[in-house]
């Protein structure tokens, strides 16, 4: 990792005994908390976790970044989409002809309690792509594939230089149109984008070569902040098409006024 991610990841709020230096957490529930943590991660950025407003119980930032006694219940599927009978090689998905999706990292800068991979997410590597060359290899024998997704986890959670070897493997291939980057890395963690040069260097350079979108996820006007567009800007200026999938989530931004305010922030 750059010198640039490591730091900002060092100081991210990973256990729940650290957490209540941040937050007021009930003590009947820590016992639970703790072995919501245990089974899936925690791990949220102080600036993320300065979002919050800790007069609000139900605080919509605190609903998406901290656990919850809800993640007990053991209702539904971890593979809800059904990834694992699409995938064709380790680490990439093909369940839309056009499309292929590539699991590069199960790395995040933020595990959303939310989140659609929790059986993966900061814990399992076996569904992600360690051999670059097999995945490239597949995309490109497979010519009905025109667009890519990077995903993960996170794909801004990739080294620099494995970003650009994905990006350099995939701008080669000719019936491949548009390459998209999949990050929450705009809203939870900004910093690790306008700091860092080298990784602006790359979205520039091969956003030249091929169409390049970085799709992102803000779920409330909360996570517009100055910050937040100021990563914005960085990757704006550097040629990137941004564009936003909103989750649809209970308690945050189930409501038209929510999300009409969150639409209108960021165009």
């Amino acid at each position: 990792l750059s010198m640039t991610l490591k730091r900002l990841l060092k100081e991210n709020v990973t256990s729940i005994d650290a957490l209540r230096n941040h937050l007021m957490l009930p003590d009947g529930q820590l016992g639970a908390l703790e072995k919501i943590a245990a089974r899936f991660p925690l791990s949220v950025p102080p600036y993320y976790l300065s979002l919050i407003d800790k007069t609000d119980p139900d605080d919509p930032i605190r609903r998406m970044s901290v656990p919850s006694l809800d993640e007990l219940d053991p209702d539904g599927s971890f593979d809800t989409s059904g990834e694992a009978s699409n995938t064709v090689v380790s680490g990439v998905q093909h369940k839309y002809g056009p499309t292929a999706l590539v699991l590069s990292t199960s790395a995040c800068a933020m595990y959303c309690r939310h989140c659609f991979r929790k059986r993966l997410v900061g814990i399992e590597e076996h569904e992600t792509g360690k051999d670059r060359e097999k995945v490239i290899s597949y995309i490109r024998d497979h010519e009905e594939i025109s667009n890519v997704l990077i995903s993960g986890g996170d794909a801004l959670l990739n080294p620099v230089p494995v970003l650009a070897e994905y990006l350099e493997g995939l701008s080669q291939i000719e019936h491949v149109d548009a390459i998209r980057l999949c990050s929450r890395v705009p809203v939870v963690l900004p910093m690790r984008i306008y700091e860092d040069k080298e990784l602006l260097t790359i979205l520039k350079e091969y956003g030249s070569r091929k169409r390049l979108y970085l799709i992102t996820q803000f779920n409330h006007p909360h996570e517009v902040t100055p910050e937040a567009i100021r990563a914005a800007d960085s990757l704006l200026n550097c040629g990137i098409v941004m564009r936003n999938q909103t989750v649809l989530l209970k308690g945050v931004n189930d409501d038209a006024q929510t999300l009409g305010t969150l639409f209108r922030r960021l165009v």
